[in-house]
Parts: structure tokens; C-alpha cells; sequence
């Protein structure tokens, strides 16, 4: 049975993408966050993150730095890239 699971949903027309991590183990994880040229990844949403800081206000969202992103134990971690 999986554990885990990533998506990314594609921007059309200039809006941006979304990229979702779902970690239903009981341990942390490290995500492959993808390459999309001209596009930076940011945290929108970290469920285990306490409210309300699990969800960053529109346009002051954390950047992603580096290749992978850790997703904690039974939590959903969801990017926006622009």
C-alpha cells in the first residue's frame, strides 16, 4: 500500500502551477519538488504547520530552496510556482 503521494497541476495562460504532496506515513518524507523553467516553487499551504501559519497569505508564501521538499508525518504540503 503507498503512502505518499505528488501531483502538479499545470497554469494555463500565465497563472500559476500547483504542485501538491501528500504524506500519509508515519514518518517525514522528502519530496522531488519538478523543474519548471522560468517558474520558483513557494509554500502555500503546510498542514503540519499550527493554524494559522499552515496557510501563508496570497504573495508572502515561503520559496522553496533546493531540489526536494520535507513533508512531515501525515500532513499535505501544497506549492505554488509563478
Amino acid at each position: 500500500m503507498a503512502a505518499a503521494l505528488a501531483f502538479t497541476l499545470a497554469g494555463f495562460d500565465g497563472d500559476a502551477d500547483i504542485h501538491v504532496m501528500m504524506n500519509m506515513y508515519w514518518g517525514p518524507l522528502d519530496f522531488d519538488v519538478p523543474a519548471v523553467a522560468g517558474r520558483q516553487w513557494f509554500i502555500a499551504v503546510n498542514t503540519a504547520e499550527p493554524s494559522p501559519s499552515d496557510i501563508a497569505e496570497a504573495g508572502a508564501e515561503a520559496p522553496v530552496t533546493g531540489v526536494s521538499c520535507r513533508v512531515e508525518a501525515r500532513s499535505v504540503v501544497a506549492l505554488v510556482g509563478r
